[in-house]
Parts: C-alpha cells; sequence; structure tokens
C-alpha cells in the first residue's frame, strides 16, 4: 500500500468518524440533556468543549493524512 493511499485513507477515514461521533453527541445532548435546546442551537454552542474536542482529534487525524498525501506526491531530489 503507497503512502498516498494511507494519506487519503487516513483523511477519509477521520472525515467519517467526525461525522457520526458529531451526530451520536447531538443526539444525545438534544435527547438526554437538553431537549429545551432541540431546535435553533448548533452543536458548537450546546457543547462547545465536546465538539473541541472531537474537532481537534479529527483534525490531527486528518492533518497527518494530509501530510502524507503531500509528502509522497512532492518529488524528492
Amino acid at each position: 500500500m503507497r503512502q498516498v493511499h494511507v494519506g487519503l485513507l487516513l483523511m477519509i477515514g477521520s472525515a467519517i468518524v467526525w461525522s457520526i461521533v458529531i451526530a451520536v453527541l447531538f443526539d444525545y445532548i438534544v435527547n438526554v440533556l437538553h431537549s429545551d435546546l432541540a431546535f435553533g442551537e448548533p452543536i458548537w454552542v450546546i457543547d462547545p468543549l465536546g465538539f473541541m474536542v472531537i474537532s481537534v482529534s479529527s483534525g490531527i487525524v486528518f492533518f497527518l493524512g494530509l501530510l502524507a498525501v503531500f509528502d509522497d506526491i512532492i518529488p524528492r531530489e
């Protein structure tokens, strides 16, 4: 498996995991913790700390995948 494939796998995987985890977090907060905030507020307003932890960790994995892709694409001298 080439390095570019690993990088793309990391990038796509982190985006999918981020989407699923944010959806689960939003569902849990809206249905269990704060049912009064179900409409009108985005997730980063309802739970900024949880959103930040999920986004930063997924962003780091995505960035590592991006570095792997660009490291494989850029020619070495």
